[in-house]
């Protein structure tokens, strides 16, 4: 959530945004301090999703090492075929991913894959550096 915030500071995250739909769990955003929720919700293009109905029964026996937050994501992107793009935080969920079959991709690929202004890669990797 923090990269997100930083890349939507360098305008980066805008033009993802033309090109790709992202979609955040409420539950995961809830973690994350008010400050940075307010900074990532500007941006109409980034869908915040509820866990529907079912989330209770299919996370009972999963919980593992993995918070609400990263299991709630699990679901939606497995309910609704997407795919899960993981911070270097997160390469505990890959695991998960791959249980739940759950495509997901590594932060720095995603950018690789979807920005193609070189200048735009520079500063995602200064800012990625400055963390």
């Amino acid at each position: 959530m923090e990269l997100l915030s930083r890349l939507g500071k360098y305008n980066i995250l805008s033009g993802i945004l033309l090109q790709n739909s992202i979609s955040i769990s409420a539950i995961r955003l809830n973690d994350y301090s008010f400050q940075l929720k307010k900074q990532i919700q500007i941006y109409t293009g980034l869908k915040t999703e509820f866990p529907e109905g079912g989330f209770d029964v299919w996370v009972d026996g999963k919980r593992g090492n993995a918070s609400i937050g990263d299991l709630s994501s699990l679901y939606i992107a497995q309910k609704q075929d997407l795919s899960i793009v993981l911070s270097d935080e997160d390469q505990h969920l890959s695991v998960l991913a791959k249980a739940a079959r759950v495509v997901s991709i590594n932060f720095d690929e995603f950018i690789r894959r979807t920005v193609k202004d070189q200048h735009m890669i520079q500063i995602y990797n200064l800012i990625k550096r400055a963390a």
